[in-house]
């Protein structure tokens, strides 16, 4: 029996970091996860949120990023009313505040994309128990099941053995 491919949210770090020269240790992390991305082993989606945020870059950096995205094959997620809903429930359950706004539709997006693993190198807001924790909540209340992870990029990064 064939498995399917694990589906992956970028969150907006994760494209940022495909160029930030000041940590060139998750830049190359990145990069090396990208040419796996290249390869189609995981389905990718990217949402309007990520997009909007990238469109704050300074000129040069937004278009070297979206010129990566164009490399790897991506499913656009826009967001809904119910992507609103969840973002001001994940507020109200107090797992992110208000300010933090934008990863609240990161989380949301993934979860009604139904993805597997939300990446992000925001260890603050995003990748840290707290907030998977929250997530796996609200992902159970919504559909059922709690299958989600918010994992940083090297994470999936396969090491020789």
């Amino acid at each position: 029996m064939k498995r399917r491919k694990k589906k992956l949210y970028l969150d907006t770090s994760v494209i940022s970091h495909l160029d930030q020269r000041d940590v060139p240790e998750k830049m190359q992390q990145t990069q090396e996860l990208w040419e796996v991305f290249k390869t189609g082993k995981y389905d990718i989606v990217i949402s309007e949120v990520a997009f909007g945020e990238i469109d704050k870059c300074p000129t040069e950096k937004r278009k070297l990023l979206y010129n990566y995205i164009k490399e790897i094959s991506y499913i656009e997620y826009a967001t809904t009313e119910e992507t609103d809903e969840i973002a001001e429930q994940i507020i109200a359950e107090k797992i992110l505040a208000r300010k933090h706004l934008n990863d609240c539709y990161h989380i949301a997006s993934a979860i009604l994309t139904e993805c597997d693993i939300l990446l992000s190198w925001n260890f603050d807001d995003l990748a840290n128990a707290k907030t998977v924790d929250g997530a796996r909540r609200i992902k159970y209340l919504i559909m059922g099941n709690t299958g989600i992870d918010i994992y940083p990029p090297h994470m999936l990064l396969e090491k020789e053995s």
